[in-house]
């Protein structure tokens, strides 16, 4: 199978006429193929917290990985700690290669990526790594992937919060949409088997997103793997989060992965679906572990799950679980 696609491709199958859902699958070059709608799993350094790699192999579900590329940068050199690829720096062998479709975020996905930073120039992204705050270009963006050679990656947004005024509003767009271009033009010779997807960023209001989109698509072409909706979960309401969703996704291509992120809770997850988002950033997995929480299912007495979560998650710190050494049920 590898080969057979020189970058990865998005299949849609079908879309739900009420409810806006879609079913399709992403196959990357070597062969992976993702079901979507489907979540990435954000890690640290590339594995989930409270995982090991052994045990990341034993979960069922797992279909992608976001890998966050600033938690292994060298900001003296604004390169990777190493000289082999993500997948071998995080311990990955071949096999591991052909499971997991690995996608490329440059900023953690589990913090608020947003541009607090003083002087921020017009032509760099401040990030913040464990080596301390590395500003960023889109040059040594795309030299970045080259080196990490991920399935996926997204071109670098500025994100902003909600509350922002008209004018930040603005040169946010005017940034992310610049840096896209850029980065398509070099990368349809430098990254032969990475997808990519064009970011847009969300911020202001319904006016702001249409404009924003429709340059993005512009822009884009027909070359983008798809889209990532950016600078979402930084304040906004459920309900502001659903509409800009669905006004996004209405403007682009049908044929194109729509990858949203900032998208948390279950509720989140689910609104996004009904809004036409084929993949999220999920930190629903690290939040629940940190908070010593874990979802329960209703299973039937033969042992299989009906799918169906209980409300509120159970809390494995309350006095009821403390002492239990049974299964989680």
């Amino acid at each position: 199978m590898e080969g057979t696609f020189k970058r990865p491709v998005f299949r849609l199958k079908t879309e739900d006429a009420n409810t806006r859902a879609r079913v399709g699958t992403i196959v990357t070059y070597k062969g992976v193929t993702t079901d979507t709608p489907c979540c990435f799993t954000c890690t640290r350094r590339g594995i989930p917290q409270h995982l090991s790699l052994d045990n990341l192999r034993r979960v069922r579900g797992v279909q992608g990985l976001n890998v966050c590329a600033s938690h292994l940068m060298n900001t003296s050199s604004v390169g990777l700690s190493g000289d082999r690829e993500i997948h071998g720096l995080v311990g990955m062998g071949d096999a591991d290669k052909r499971k997991w479709v690995v996608l490329c975020s440059i900023r953690d996905p589990l913090a608020n990526n947003v541009n607090i930073h003083k002087g921020i120039s017009p032509d760099s992204l401040p990030v913040d790594t464990p080596l301390g705050v590395v500003h960023l270009t889109w040059k040594e963006h795309v030299r970045l992937m080259e080196e990490f050679s991920p399935d996926v990656f997204m071109t670098l947004s500025d994100d902003i919060v909600p509350q922002c005024g008209k004018t930040r509003r603005r040169k946010a767009s005017e940034r992310t949409l610049r840096w896209l271009e850029h980065t398509l033009v070099h990368c349809k010779d430098a990254l032969p088997t990475s997808g990519v997807l064009a970011s847009i960023v969300a911020c202001g209001n319904k006016e702001d997103c249409i404009r924003m989109t429709e340059q993005s698509v512009i822009a884009a072409g027909h070359w983008p793997l798809g889209y990532a909706i950016m600078s979402l979960g930084l304040g906004e309401s459920p309900a502001t989060r659903h509409e800009l969703l669905s006004t996004i996704t209405e403007l682009l291509p049908s044929n194109r992965l729509r990858y949203a992120a900032g998208v948390h809770s279950l509720s989140d997850i689910v609104l996004a679906v009904s809004s036409g988002v084929d993949a999220v950033d999920s930190s629903l997995v690290n939040e629940l572990s940190n908070g010593g929480k874990a979802l329960v299912f209703d299973v039937d007495c033969n042992g299989s799950s009906e799918g169906v979560c209980q409300q509120e998650p159970l809390d494995l710190r309350s006095a009821s679980c403390a002492r239990n050494k049974g299964p989680i049920l």
